[in-house]
């Protein structure tokens, strides 16, 4: 029981402001001591740099800008000039789909044509060729001979030569060759030049 003059022990019913706070307050502390290094960390970072770190900073995020704009200006060229040839693309595109289509038609007609039996006979006729080559390089046949033997040759351009003279002498003579005559002329015989 109370006596006369003790006190009393009350205590107040935290309302809802109350109950905010006191989720915040926890918050609230972090988010100083966050603020409290990061301030830390921004003299540090001062203290660091010297003026000439700190203009080449400067000198690199204003390099960076430009860049950055440099790129935006690529950019909008490239746009442009996609949007420009827009026509052209859409034409180079059509002619490759039916480049495309054509040669996948040749492939079928190739497929469907008969090229082995092509090529077995290319194969004959090479084989074919090669032996007749191999024949001219034995001395086999008359090309081989005049290839081989030069005997060949030498009667073939002895033969030659006098053929040029016999046309030659035909046309310098032609009575020699021809006789027309209604009585009977004299034949005169043929006499080899001796300065030629």
């Amino acid at each position: 029981m109370l006596q006369d003059g003790d006190t009393l022990n009350t205590a107040v019913k935290p309302g809802l402001t109350d109950v905010v706070n006191q989720q915040i307050a926890p918050l609230q502390q972090k988010l100083e001591r966050a603020l409290v290094n990061a301030d830390s960390l921004f003299t540090g970072i001062n203290t660091v740099l010297n003026q000439e770190g700190k203009d080449n900073m400067s000198t690199t995020l204003a390099d960076l800008s430009k860049t950055i704009k440099s790129i935006n200006g690529v950019a909008a060229s490239l746009d442009q000039l996609l949007d420009s040839q827009e026509g052209n693309l859409t034409t180079t595109l059509d002619n490759f789909a039916k480049i495309s289509s054509n040669v996948n038609q040749l492939t079928d007609s190739l497929a469907q044509s008969n090229i082995k039996q092509t090529l077995v006979a290319f194969e004959n006729t090479v084989n074919r060729l090669n032996g007749i080559l191999s024949d001219i390089e034995q001395g086999k046949g008359s090309m081989g001979k005049l290839m081989k033997d030069e005997s060949v040759y030498n009667n073939i351009q002895a033969t030659t030569k006098e053929i040029e003279l016999l046309i030659k002498d035909l046309k310098e003579h032609p009575k020699r060759y021809v006789h027309f005559s209604l009585f009977g002329k004299k034949e005169t015989p043929y006499e080899e030049k001796k300065n030629e």
